[in-house]
Order: structure tokens, then sequence, then C-alpha cells
């Protein structure tokens, strides 16, 4: 037995450890549930309305099946929603009660493909054309999967949840303290976000809001393969820090985050894993394209002038459902981040001069 309203602040909470980098939301999220207890829907919330009395309560059997849904963020200079809502950020989720794992798969967002109704370009134009069901059709129709549920996220929730969780520990190198440093100061000023202090150099550090952001958004040091193994990275450290969290400061989290979130997953969908010690759970990471699998990958401008990944994406997909089934074996030194090599399409990581280049 649980009580409704502490499922509900919890919930919400565990949609927060999902948070990179994200897109303007929609303005209603509607939150549906087959529990003997009113669902609200509610304008873009800043308050989570309880509608239960204390003796109402809601039972829901602890999963025995995969949890899977897709992320998608939108990365974009500003902070407030805007019209080019380009999917930049596409991770596959799994919550796997089964063998204890959560699984991130990032699909790089310059990955070419067919999109119904426009001509083949990079992936991320698919939500931007049809949102999120043109976007999981896109990612079904060229990798092979079924896909059905998804939580699109504003990046400025990002900064909000890190912020108000105190931070994030990380650790990172000189090259990318830098990167974070120049990013941030994307950011701030102008009227836009406040200023931020600068990293003075790489190790473990405490990342605040602007700084994670800056971080997930790190690509002009290396590639898009080991943005995507950043983004990774921050996921993981959200998640240890709310593990370590009182449940008693979920409401305040709730407050920051929860009105950048639209997802059509139900509210039993999402309050089961609650009744989930996710806190024991291994965590991996992967990318796709990966050249030390994707052995056909290419890299390069195409006809329409933009820089693109091309590669059997059928064949991708393949190893996606071995990640997802348990079956795939990573090479040998591969990190949890899913960083298999120092190096990708003949770039090496933290190898480009920001100064010179900003």
């Amino acid at each position: 037995m649980k009580k409704f309203s502490r499922i509900l602040c919890v919930l919400i909470s565990l949609i927060s450890i999902l948070a990179v980098a994200g897109c303007g939301s929609k303005e209603v999220v509607t939150v549906e549930t087959t529990a003997p207890t009113e669902a609200t829907t509610t304008e873009a919330p800043t308050t989570v309305e309880e509608t239960t009395t204390e003796e109402e309560t809601t039972t829901l059997p602890i999963p025995t099946e995969p949890i899977q849904f897709v992320l998608f963020g939108c990365d974009t200079q500003s902070v407030t929603p805007v019209d080019d809502r380009r999917s930049d950020l596409i991770k596959i989720v799994q919550i796997d009660p089964t063998d204890k794992t959560i699984k991130f798969i990032g699909i790089l967002r310059d990955t070419k493909v067919p999109i119904e109704g426009y001509d083949p370009q990079k992936i991320n134009g698919a939500f931007m054309y049809g949102g999120a069901d043109l976007a999981l059709q896109t990612i079904n129709e060229n990798f092979g999967l079924d896909l059905s549920k998804y939580i699109m996220l504003n990046f400025a929730s990002l900064i909000s949840l890190v912020d108000e969780i105190g931070g994030v520990e990380v650790e990172i190198s000189d090259e990318e303290a830098v990167a974070i440093n120049l990013q941030a100061a994307d950011f701030t000023g102008e009227g836009r976000l406040e200023q931020t202090e600068e990293l003075t150099g790489g190790g473990v550090v405490t990342l605040n809001g602007v700084q994670a952001l800056a971080f997930s958004r790190t690509r002009k040091i290396d590639s898009d393969y080991f943005r995507s193994a950043r983004q990774n990275k921050v996921l993981q450290a959200i998640i240890k820090k709310l593990q370590s969290m009182p449940a008693e400061q979920y409401p305040q989290i709730i407050d920051k985050f929860f009105n950048s979130t639209e997802t059509n997953m139900t509210l039993e969908d999402i309050t089961v894993w609650t009744l989930m010690d996710l806190g024991s759970y291994e965590f991996s990471g992967y990318m796709v394209p990966d050249e030390n699998y994707e052995y056909d990958v290419n890299g390069g401008v195409d006809d329409t002038g933009s820089w693109v990944w091309t590669y059997d994406t059928l064949a991708a997909g393949e190893r996606i459902k071995e990640i997802l089934n348990g079956t795939f074996e990573p090479l040998e030194g591969q990190n949890e981040y899913g960083e298999a090599a120092d190096e990708h399409d003949g770039i090496p990581k933290g190898s480009k001069d920001l100064i010179n280049d900003w």
C-alpha cells in the first residue's frame, strides 16, 4: 500500500532524474490513472494539488517487465521555448527490474534518415515537423523498434533541477573545464541567466545548473559522440544525488521542474517506479552510431550542405535490441557512459583548440 500523495511527489521527482537538455514544453500536461483517485489536468503547473483524502490509497504491482521510453530534448541557445524544436537529444531509456539495470542509448542527432513526408535529413528534424508522434515513428521505422512512450523536457529544467539539489559531482578534464566556462558564458548575461563562477581546472568537481547544462552540451572539443557520453555522465550524477536526498525535499523539486515536462505516459506508468529500488540498479550508457560496432558508418557533408552520419540503421537497431535484452557484449574497456575508445571518427577526446576556435 502506498499513500497517493507520497507517490505523486516521488514519481515526478523520478522523472526529473532523466533531464539532460530539453525542449520547449507543451502548455498542457495530462495525468491519468486507473486507481480510485481523481486525476487532474493542469496548465503549466507550478505546484501539485492533491485530490485525495488521508484514507485514500492505491495499490500497484511491483513491475516485472522492462519499462521503455524515449527521452527527447531540444538543444537551443535560449532557456525559453522556441519554435525550432529539433530533438537534439534522443535517448532510449530502459528501466529493467529483471536484471536491475538502467540503460540509456543515445541516437546521435546527425543520423541521416528518411522522415515520412520529408526528404531524408537529420533525425532530429522529425520532432520539429511532427512532434513526438513523428519522432517515435521515425525511430521505429528506421531502427526496426517498437517504442511508444516518451518524455520531453525543456532544458531549462536541468538548470533548475541541478541547482535545487545542490549541484552534481562529476569528474572532468582540463579541456572540459575550459569548454564548460565558455559554454556557460553563452547562457549568461543579457537578461538570460545569472553569471556563474568559472572552473579553474579538471578533476572531481561539483557543477551547478548552468555548468551541468554546459557540460551536457559540450562537443566542440571533440564530437557529438563524446557529448552523448557527457550527457550520460550528468544523468548518472543526478540519479546518485537524488538517491541521497530525503523524500521531504521532493515537493520543492517538483515546483522547479514539473512545468517543463510533456509525456504520454500515464500516472500509473510512472508511479510504479516508486516501487523499484532504483538505487541498487546498475547504470550503463551507449551511443548509436559507434564506429566500434557500426563498421559501415560514414560521417561527412551531404548534398544539402549538412554534416551527417550515414549507416545501416536497421543493423544498428539490432544492436539496440541486444542492448535492451541483455545479450549485447561491449568491447573490453567500454565505460559506463558508453565510450568504447578515446577516439571517434578520427577525433581524439578533448583534442580541439577551443580558445582559437570558439
